[in-house]
């Protein structure tokens, strides 16, 4: 009986792993990737420190400077709001929308675009009860810190998923590019002159 609980967790383990799923948070970046410096105006904001402690995690070297890193992350904006979502009928907030904008771009070490400027975007939104306004602060920070997770996960599926350079260290170098997913999960940039 032990050998067949061991034999069909074992299956499914592998049958999951085989599609591509991983656990929520996990960081998938490029095998490649050993050293990164994050550009950012305010280097100590949540998103430059996430994604700092989640690069170090990763065993990805924090480099102090541009040339010393392999790419390069500019944290060029970003924007945390808070809108009124819906109102009770006593005419209060009953609940709010937050949303976080990172506007972000990767260039390598000789500061050639990998990456063009994109911005990673997450909106959630949460229950106000005016009752009890601690229990709803502390919703409010644990989803900004969610939220925090999911643009890093988006700007790492940009890594993951950025086009290796055609011939040595050639980048990607346009005045505008868009950039496309197709179904075979491959980037194709759309450059334009």
């Amino acid at each position: 009986m032990k050998a067949l609980l061991k034999t069909i967790t074992i299956t499914i383990t592998l049958l999951a792993t085989a599609c591509g799923w991983h656990l929520r948070g996990a960081l998938i970046l490029p095998p490649d990737l050993q050293s990164m410096y994050i550009s950012a105006r305010d280097n100590y904001s949540g998103i430059a420190a996430e994604l700092k402690r989640t690069l170090e995690a990763n065993n990805i070297e924090v480099a102090q400077s541009s040339s010393q890193a392999q790419m390069t992350m500019h944290i060029i904006e970003e924007r945390n709001d808070r809108r009124t979502a819906s109102v009770s009928s006593g005419g209060l907030a009953s609940e709010y929308e937050l949303s976080m904008d990172v506007t972000y771009k990767i260039t390598d070490s000789n500061n050639n675009i990998l990456v063009p400027e994109k911005t990673a975007t997450v909106i959630r939104s949460y229950s106000f009860d005016p009752n009890s306004v601690t229990s709803a602060t502390q919703e409010e920070q644990i989803l900004r810190q969610e939220m925090r997770s999911d643009v890093i996960q988006q700007m790492a599926r940009a890594l993951r998923f950025m086009q290796p350079a055609e011939t040595g260290s050639k980048a990607l170098e346009t005045n505008s590019s868009s950039a496309i997913i197709d179904s075979g999960s491959e980037i194709q940039a759309e450059a334009t002159q």
